[in-house]
C-alpha cells in the first residue's frame, strides 16, 4: 500500500511517499480502506515542530478519516465488512471519564495517522458512518466537530435562548455555529472580511463582527446583547480573547 510520512518536521518538503506492506488485522481489530481524511490546524502545526504535545519524525500524519471496513480480526463484534466508518479523534478513550494520559496518544503525532490507503485500528476506535454523510463529510468530524460539542455541552452545557460567542471561521468555529443553533442558540460570530461574514451567516450565525473594523469587538458583543455577554462555556482556540 502507498502512505505518506514526514521525513522531520519543518514543511511540505520533508512529505515524502512511501510503499509499506499491507496491514493485517488482529483480533478486535479492523482493516480499513480509507476514503477521505481532512486537515486540522493540528496538522499545520505539528508539520512545523511547534505541536504543544509530543509528536515524532517519520509518522504518517492527519488524525481525520472515513472509510469503509474491509477486513477483520478475530472476535470482532461491532463491525462487519463492508461497513463505513469514522475514527475517533483520541484513539485509547473508549469511555468514561477522561483520563489525561488518552492525550498523549494522537492519530497523526506520536502515533501513525490516516494519510494511507489503508490502516488497521481497534474496533474501539471507530464510529459507524450514517449513510446520509460522505466520505468526505464524516472526515471532517472527529477533531474540530467534536471539540466543538464538547465545549458547547461539557460541564455547563449551553441552554437555548442563550448567547453563544465563536471566533474567527476555522473548522471548530463553523461546527460551533450550527450546533449551537440546533441547541436553540443565538449565535454571534467574529470574523475578518464580509465575504467570511456571508458564509457564517449562511451556516446560521445571527450576528457577525468584522473585527477588522471594530478591533474593540468584545465592546460590540456587549452592544448586541444588551450588556448581557454569552453563555460561559470551554474555549477550544489558540487566540487568547477577554471574556465578555
Amino acid at each position: 500500500m502507498q502512505s505518506y510520512r514526514f521525513k522531520q518536521f519543518g514543511n511540505l518538503d520533508h512529505l515524502e511517499l512511501h510503499q509499506e506492506a499491507m496491514p493485517v488485522p488482529e483480533a478486535r481489530e479492523v482493516l480499513i480502506r480509507v476514503r477521505a481524511t481532512s486537515l486540522n490546524y493540528r496538522d499545520l502545526a505539528i508539520m512545523k515542530g511547534e505541536y504543544t504535545l509530543p509528536s515524532r519524525p517519520g509518522h504518517i500524519p492527519l488524525s481525520d478519516a472515513a472509510g469503509e471496513v474491509i477486513q477483520i480480526g478475530e472476535r470482532v463484534e461491532r463491525f462487519k465488512v463492508g461497513d463505513r466508518v469514522v475514527n475517533t479523534f483520541m484513539p485509547r478513550w473508549f469511555g468514561g471519564a477522561f483520563q489525561a494520559s488518552a492525550r498523549y496518544e494522537l492519530y497523526g503525532s506520536d502515533r501513525d495517522g490516516w494519510l494511507a490507503e489503508y490502516k488497521v485500528v481497534s474496533e474501539e476506535s471507530l464510529l459507524s458512518l450514517p449513510d446520509y454523510l460522505s466520505f468526505e463529510q464524516g472526515a471532517t468530524l472527529p477533531c474540530a466537530a467534536v471539540t466543538a460539542w464538547t465545549a458547547l455541552n461539557g460541564d455547563r452545557p449551553v441552554k437555548a435562548g442563550e448567547t453563544v460567542l465563536t471566533l474567527g471561521s476555522g473548522g471548530v468555529s463553523l461546527f460551533a455555529i450550527q450546533l449551537a443553533k440546533a441547541m436553540g442558540a443565538r449565535v454571534v460570530s467574529t470574523t475578518s472580511s464580509e465575504a467570511k461574514s456571508a458564509q457564517l451567516k449562511a451556516l446560521g450565525a445571527d450576528e457577525v463582527i468584522n473585527y477588522v473594523q471594530h478591533p474593540e469587538w468584545s465592546e460590540e458583543v456587549l452592544r448586541l446583547t444588551a450588556g448581557q455577554g454569552v453563555a460561559p462555556i470551554t474555549p477550544f482556540t489558540k487566540t487568547t480573547a477577554l471574556s465578555v
